[in-house]
This record gives C-alpha cells, structure tokens and sequence, in this order.
C-alpha cells in the first residue's frame, strides 16, 4: 500500500500525510485499484478485445473513510450500457459499505445494438481556472506497475508507456487534497471523463476552479475533462 501512495504522491510525498502506515489514514482514491478487479471481469465475461477497450469515465464516491485493514466485501453490476450509434460505453458499478466507485468503458465497434443515448458529458468550460497545479511524478515508480520486470524508467528517448488512467485520475486528487488543505476524510465525490491518454513522464497540470470543478492537461491538450471534486461540510465518520 506505501508502494501505491509513492505512485500517486510521487515527488509530493514527504508532504502527503496520507501514506497507509502507522495509523495514517487511506487515501480515498485507494478504493480505485481495490475495485479494478470488476472492469477486468467485465471484458473476460464479453469477450472484448482488451487492447482496444479504454476507460472513458470514472467516479469515485466516499460513504466512509476506508479502513487501513481488514476484510472489505464488494460487488459489481452492470446497470447501463450506452449506444452511441458506433461504439458502446459499459458503466461498470463496484459497491461497498465504503465507496461506490463507476468505471465507464469505451467498447469500440460495440454500439448499433438501439440502446439508451449517453447522457451529455460535462465539460470543463469556459471559466478561468482560478489555480493551475502541476501533477507529481514518480516515473520509475509507475514504469514498475505498467512494466512489472523493468528496473528502472525508460531511456527520454524511448517510445514512453501508457500511464494508467487510474494513477492520473489519482494524482489529480491528491493534488487538489493537498492544494485545498483538505482532510482525506472529508472527500466525498471525484469525477472525471477520459479524453486522451498521458504517456509515462509526461507534464501534467491540473487546472482548477473553486467550485470544484477542474481539467488535467498534458504536451497535447487535454487529458481529464468535466473533472469535479466535491467535499463534506464536516469529515465523515
């Protein structure tokens, strides 16, 4: 569990107080790779070609501060499937007493089948961020989990690997924890939508508002849109 704190504090850690040891409490975004189990499940049980199916979306909702240990039971359901006339996009819900986490992954070549439309995707806007948050990095770390055989990072000049979508989403509330001085207990709801991958190594940044509301940039543009974070009057208990 440190090894996956180093992954999403990376050069922030020393100030993140949230590193699963001594009784420190779990960051809120542990729940992510918890639940990644479902979406695996979901493309074995279909059928789906792994390499082409993408996460397209992601919310990650707290009903309790997670535990530091013990038993956690979960459950996984389907409850829509979106037509978007070529591809379709799968919500895959993983439900505890603790979170509720929603992945939605692009199927392409998957639509055509007459179901329901997808609801209008949220956007970032117009608004001027009211702050701009570079993401941390922790290269070799991530490189480890993409390339569990590997040593160390790639050469600058190597073609870089996909980061996981799960470490971006991740970073990105970590940064806004540590940026709004927030208790991890206090998070209640994080959303964003996929709309490009970041490659291993690349800058990002976090471009946020007050009202929550936030994008991740990266070299090319835009990485995360129509992010929102969303916080408990009072810490949840």
């Amino acid at each position: 569990m440190t090894y996956y704190a180093l992954m999403i504090a990376g050069d922030n850690a020393s100030s993140f107080d949230v590193l699963f040891e001594d009784g420190q409490p779990a960051c809120p975004s542990y729940a992510l790779p918890l639940s990644e189990w479902a979406m695996h499940e979901l493309v074995t049980a279909a059928d789906f070609d792994h390499t082409r199916t993408m996460l397209a979306g992601l919310t990650l909702t707290m009903k309790r501060p997670l535990p530091t240990g013990g038993w956690l039971d979960m459950a996984a359901r389907v409850p829509v499937v979106w037509d978007t006339g070529r591809a379709a996009l799968v919500d895959v819900e993983v439900a505890s007493e603790y979170f509720t986490v929603h992945f939605v992954v692009y199927v392409p070549d998957g639509g055509g089948f007459g179901g329901p439309a997808p609801p209008r995707s949220e956007t970032f806007g117009e608004c001027r961020p009211d702050f701009v948050l570079p993401l941390a990095h922790a290269d070799t770390a991530v490189y480890r989990k993409v390339r569990p055989d590997a040593t160390e990072a790639p050469d600058p000049g190597q073609t870089r690997p996909v980061q996981p979508g799960l470490i971006t989403f991740a970073r990105g509330l970590v940064s806004l924890v540590q940026h709004h001085h927030l208790p991890a207990e206090r998070v209640h709801e994080m959303r964003a939508r996929f709309v490009a991958p970041a490659r291993l190594g690349e800058p990002l940044s976090l471009h946020g508002c007050d009202d929550g509301s936030f994008v991740v940039r990266g070299e090319k543009g835009v990485i995360l849109d129509g992010g929102r974070l969303t916080v408990s009057a009072t810490a949840m208990s």
